[in-house]
């Protein structure tokens, strides 16, 4: 269950930047990137919730199948989810991107 662990801290890592300090952590991550404050927040949120989801469906998996289906979907079903919620995210961001003067 340490997986379900890590995914919520990462998600309360992100909401409480965002609800305790009013910052969006990930746009310092992504410092290269220039988007508008309303953009990172959604992104923040998103990210917030994916990893919640994340956290309940390792936990629904973990309790309801097979040790061996549950360590072929942390192995498989987690990076493939994560890959394709990263490539969702990068097509939302791709168009909000702003154009830095050079």
């Amino acid at each position: 269950m340490e997986a379900d662990v890590l995914y919520g801290l990462f998600g309360a890592i992100l909401a409480v930047g965002r609800l305790g300090f009013g910052r969006d952590l990930i746009s310092y991550v992504m410092q290269g990137i220039t988007l508008p404050a309303a953009v990172w927040t959604r992104v923040t949120w998103s990210w917030v919730a994916f990893f919640a989801f994340m956290a309940v469906l390792n936990a629904y998996v973990a309790f309801n199948f097979p040790t061996d289906t549950w360590v072929s979907f942390k192995v498989w079903g987690g990076i493939g989810l994560f890959l394709a919620f990263a490539l969702v995210q990068g097509l939302f961001l791709s168009r909000h991107l702003t154009e830095e003067p050079r």
